[in-house]
C-alpha cells in the first residue's frame, strides 16, 4: 500500500482507510496481517508443538515474523 505504519491500526480503521484512498483490493481478508498471539494460534492450529519464532525487527517495530521449526 506504500502508506508507512497503516498495517498496524486495528483491521476495522485499517480496511476503512484503504476504501477511502481507493485501494480496496487490499482491504478484507487479502491483507490479513497476524500478530504474535494470532501467529502462534495458527502454529497451534496446524498442531506446531516445537518451534521458535524470529522477528524481523527495524528499530523497535517488528516487521515480520519467521517460524523456525
Amino acid at each position: 500500500t506504500k502508506l508507512p505504519f497503516l498495517h498496524y491500526l486495528p483491521k476495522p480503521v485499517f480496511d476503512k482507510i484503504l476504501t477511502k484512498i481507493g485501494r480496496s483490493w487490499a482491504a478484507g481478508a487479502y491483507m490479513d496481517l497476524l500478530g504474535e498471539k494470532r501467529f502462534r494460534a495458527v502454529l497451534a492450529e496446524a498442531g506446531v508443538k516445537e518451534y521458535t519464532i524470529h522477528k524481523n525487527r527495524i528499530g523497535p517495530f517488528t516487521m515480520d515474523f519467521v517460524a523456525i521449526f
